[in-house]
C-alpha cells in the first residue's frame, strides 16, 4: 500500500481525487498501482509535481453501467475512451463472460457502433496534461451479439505516437468456447514497444465474421505527465 505521506503528496499535486486512493494489493498487481477512477490530472496543480509517472489499473468498477451501453466512457483514468462503453456482466451484451474484478467491464463492437466504429483510448484531448502513456496488459473476451454466448475472436491493438505514426501492433486470439455458456477472460501482455503512446486503437474480427462484442477488463497502463 502507499504510505500516508505518499498519498498526501499525490493529493497535493492534484494527481488523484481527494477521496481515499484505492491501491491494488502487491500480491496481485504490484505496489503503487492506482485504480484508474481515482486519477485526476489538473492544469494548475501539476506544474510543481515530483511524480512524473503514475501506474494505473482501469477496472471500470467506479463507473456507472447503463442498461443499454451505447455511450462512450469519455474521460477516465486521465485518458479519454471513445467508441468504448461500460457494461455490467450478466446483462446483455455481456452474458457468459466471467469478469476479472467486480461486475463492470468495457465493451466495443456492434453494441457501440452507434458511437464510433473505432474503439480508441487516447491521451490527446483538450486540456490534457498527459504527455504519453504505455500499455502493459489487459484482459479480453468476445461474445456473439445475438446469442450472447462466448465466441472465438482475434483482438488487435495498434499504438500510435503524437505524429499519428504506428509504433506498435499486436493481435491476440480468444479461444473457441463452443458448447460452453460461460468463459474466462484471456490475458493480453504487451511488449515494451507499447510506450510513448498518444493513443491506441482496438479492432476485432469474430469467428465466421459474425457480429460480436469485445469485452475488456483490468487494463494496466502508465501515464507520463507533460
Amino acid at each position: 500500500m502507499l504510505s500516508s505521506i505518499a498519498i498526501h503528496l499525490l493529493m497535493g499535486l492534484g494527481l488523484v481525487m481527494a477521496e481515499p486512493i484505492k491501491v491494488i494489493q502487491q500480491r496481485q498487481f504490484g505496489e503503487g498501482v492506482v485504480e484508474a477512477g481515482s486519477i485526476q490530472v489538473r492544469d494548475a496543480e501539476v506544474e510543481a509535481r515530483a511524480l512524473k509517472n503514475i501506474q494505473a489499473l482501469a477496472t471500470f468498477d467506479t463507473l456507472i453501467a447503463n442498461t443499454n451501453p451505447t455511450s462512450s466512457i469519455g474521460s477516465y483514468g486521465a485518458l479519454t475512451w471513445q467508441g468504448i462503453a461500460v457494461a455490467k456482466v450478466g446483462r446483455a451484451p455481456v452474458i457468459g463472460i466471467i469478469p476479472i474484478s467486480a461486475n463492470n467491464v468495457a465493451v466495443y463492437g456492434t453494441i457501440s457502433q452507434t458511437i464510433s466504429n473505432i474503439a480508441t483510448v487516447s491521451a490527446v484531448y483538450p486540456g490534457s496534461k498527459v504527455a504519453s502513456f504505455s500499455l502493459q496488459s489487459f484482459y479480453y473476451a468476445c461474445t456473439a451479439s445475438f446469442g450472447k454466448l462466448p465466441t472465438e475472436c482475434r483482438v488487435g491493438v495498434a499504438g500510435y505516437d503524437k505524429k499519428n505514426i504506428l509504433i506498435a501492433y499486436k493481435a491476440f486470439n480468444f479461444p473457441s468456447s463452443t458448447g460452453f455458456a460461460t468463459a474466462r477472460m484471456s490475458t493480453a501482455t504487451l511488449s515494451s514497444a507499447f510506450k510513448g503512446l498518444a493513443y491506441v486503437k482496438f479492432s476485432t474480427t469474430y469467428l465466421n465474421n459474425i457480429p460480436g462484442v469485445t469485452v475488456l477488463d483490468n487494463m494496466q497502463y502508465t501515464i507520463t505527465t507533460a
